[in-house]
């Protein structure tokens, strides 16, 4: 059980107000997923990625900078990161989570099944505050850049001083209370649920977070994104702060991590 939203300071209309709830258990992947875990899905697939079949597009293999295998992949959509988790379910004899139609327009998440899936929003919030905690970033309260910048990765006030322009090997900073690295900064992270601003607001109303696990079939839902990146202010990095994008959106600082139901057995 924790408190999820903004609890001080400043941010947006849709982090608030704050609700009180509980996620069952879960495992959530350490780093997001990288460019040679990625890689190995694309191999052992086929897989063609959406940005793939849009001409002139950034993709994961050249997403417009450098990318070491260690560092996280990007250029990578909301459908695409499902069906990988769909591929590492399959490698680790795990019930898929998703049902995928065969030209991909529609997704349906089985909450219940036991592989891997992308994290629920509430999920994220709570490993990012290591176990629901009371801090304003993954890493505590600190905000002064200077400081910050040998713990995330995102954009300074001062651009000249940013030692990572671009993405990071994704422990290349110090992992949180809880383990975890690049909660905050790096790239967005695709999370499962859809987004609505109004969404904390309709929980308080009794409305859950339940009924967003599963978009609208065939349309291009608005999808939840967590963490800041790179590209963007330190505001951005805090627990609290949300983004979204489209299901077939394609940016170089997005890619996503992998989590599972705790109950099922690891093979």
């Amino acid at each position: 059980a924790f408190r999820m939203g903004r609890l001080r300071g400043e941010g947006g209309d849709d982090e608030i107000p704050p609700v009180d709830l509980s996620v069952g258990s879960f495992w959530l992947a350490n780093t997001p997923v990288t460019v040679a875990q990625f890689e190995a899905f694309a191999a052992d697939t086929g897989h063609v990625t959406d940005p793939e079949r849009t001409p002139a597009a950034p993709t994961w293999q050249a997403p417009g900078f450098a990318q070491r295998s260690d560092a996280p992949v990007v250029c990578v959509t909301w459908r695409d990161a499902v069906r990988y988790c769909n591929w590492r379910s399959a490698q680790a004899g795990l019930r898929p989570c998703y049902d995928i139609s065969r030209d991909g327009q529609e997704v349906l998440f089985h909450p219940e099944c036991n592989g891997y899936r992308l994290p629920l929003e509430a999920e994220w919030e709570y490993a990012s505050r290591s176990g629901g905690q009371d801090v304003v970033y993954p890493w505590g309260d600190e905000s002064d850049e200077e400081t910050v910048a040998s713990l995330a990765n995102f954009r300074p006030s001062n651009p000249g001083s940013d030692p990572w322009p671009w993405t990071n090997p994704v422990k290349a900073f110090a992992p949180s209370a809880a383990g975890f690295y690049d909660m905050g900064g790096n790239v967005w992270e695709w999370c499962q649920d859809v987004y609505r601003e109004d969404a904390y607001s309709a929980a308080l109303r009794g409305e859950g977070l339940a009924g967003l696990l599963n978009g609208v079939p065939a349309r291009d839902n608005r999808r939840v994104m967590r963490g800041g990146s790179f590209h963007n202010s330190l505001e951005f990095l805090r627990c609290a702060a949300r983004g979204f994008g489209l299901e077939r959106m394609n940016a170089p600082r997005v890619g996503f991590r992998v989590a599972r139901n705790a109950e099922a057995e690891v093979p």
